[in-house]
């Protein structure tokens, strides 16, 4: 007799679990990418819109003061193109043009000019400026004496003025006439000079470029500081004594030069260079 015996059965597989680790991967990266495209979008749209509202926005203005009195203009401006210039004309006048942001200063302090550009605001970030500008000064104020900061944007100025200080933080800064005294500081950015008849001058830069031309009359005495960058500076063919210092880089002198000359320049250089030329 045989016996007959029956195979075991298999046992049944497990089920995987609906939601897998393997299906939720691509649905996660789907949807990353999915909210990254609206990012992007939206990004778009309204980096696309904020020129439209700016320029939407953008204004003119025209203002005059009376400048009986004043000894002293204070110009301090950003992110504007600044002009200014000397006229026949009986008041101190500022035209703006297309400015998107807030309020000019053009007031008097006493007996000082004050001039300057509205704070920075939100709108600035996404390209709202202060537009372009031109500052009228009497002729009477000749020999002013003026004060110019520029934290950006570019200021060109021509005119006869008397104790002259200019501070660049960044942009560029043009001047031609005449000074008493000049005080130039560039800490980033172009300064361009063109002044005669100063009598003292104090010029240095950070980390920026300086071209000075001093013309009429030789200065006194001349000092420039270069701690990074470069002064390029033109005197009158006249005898200098010249002194200079250098720690790194190099003082390029193509002055005519005597020791105990009454005119003095003196040239500290710390990292950059510095270019003495004659006119």
């Amino acid at each position: 007799m045989s016996t007959e015996s029956v195979p075991p059965q298999a046992a049944p597989q497990p089920t995987p679990p609906s939601g897998s680790g393997h299906r939720t991967a691509p649905r996660v990266i789907a949807l990353l990418t999915a909210a990254l495209g609206v990012a992007v979008v939206v990004g778009t749209v309204a980096t696309a819109a904020v020129p439209t509202v700016a320029a939407a926005a953008a204004r003119d203005e025209e203002r005059s003061v009376a400048v009986g009195g004043v000894s002293a203009v204070k110009i301090d401006v950003d992110a504007v193109m600044l002009t200014v210039v000397f006229d026949d004309v009986s008041e101190a006048s500022l035209d703006v043009r297309e400015f998107t942001r807030g309020s000019w200063t053009f007031e008097r302090n006493g007996s000082t000019l004050r001039v300057a550009t509205p704070r920075n605001s939100v709108l600035s970030w996404f390209g709202g400026g202060n537009g372009r500008a031109t500052l009228t000064l009497p002729e009477e104020l000749a020999g002013v004496d003026t004060d110019v900061m520029v934290a950006g944007g570019s200021v060109d100025a021509s005119g006869d003025f008397g104790d002259l200080g200019l501070t660049l933080a960044a942009g560029r800064v043009a001047v031609r006439g005449t000074a008493e005294t000049l005080t130039a500081d560039v800490d980033a950015g172009r300064g361009e000079i063109d002044l005669s008849n100063v009598s003292t001058a104090a010029l240095s830069t950070e980390a920026g470029e300086l071209i000075a031309r001093l013309g009429g009359t030789a200065p006194d005495a001349v000092t420039a500081s270069v701690s990074a960058g470069s002064i390029e500076l033109t005197l009158p063919d006249e005898v200098y004594d010249v002194t200079t210092g250098v720690s790194a880089g190099g003082v390029d002198n193509r002055l005519r030069t005597q020791a105990g000359s009454p005119r003095t320049v003196d040239v500290r250089v710390e990292m950059g260079n510095a270019l003495l030329t004659a006119d």
